[in-house]
C-alpha cells in the first residue's frame, strides 16, 4: 500500500462507489475505493482497492460500465 501524502478530490463512480483521489509521498496520483456501493457488482471495488489513475482520469472505472 502506498503512503498517502494528501487527499486531492473524490468522485462517485458510475457503479455508485466513492473514489478518493490521493497524492502519494512518491509523487504519484492514485485512486482508492473509499466506500463500496451496495449496488456495485465489481469485485475489484472492495474498500481500499487501488484504481489506476488511467482508469479514473478517463471516466471509465471498469469494463462493466454501461452508461458513459
Amino acid at each position: 500500500m502506498p503512503r498517502i501524502l494528501r487527499g486531492l478530490s473524490s468522485k462517485v463512480l458510475p457503479c455508485g462507489c466513492l473514489l478518493g483521489i490521493y497524492e502519494t509521498y512518491e509523487g504519484s496520483v492514485i485512486g482508492l475505493v473509499d466506500l463500496k456501493s451496495a449496488r456495485c457488482a465489481d469485485r475489484t471495488h472492495d474498500g481500499g482497492s487501488i484504481i489506476p489513475a488511467s482508469r479514473f482520469n478517463s471516466g471509465a472505472d471498469s469494463s462493466s460500465e454501461q452508461n458513459g
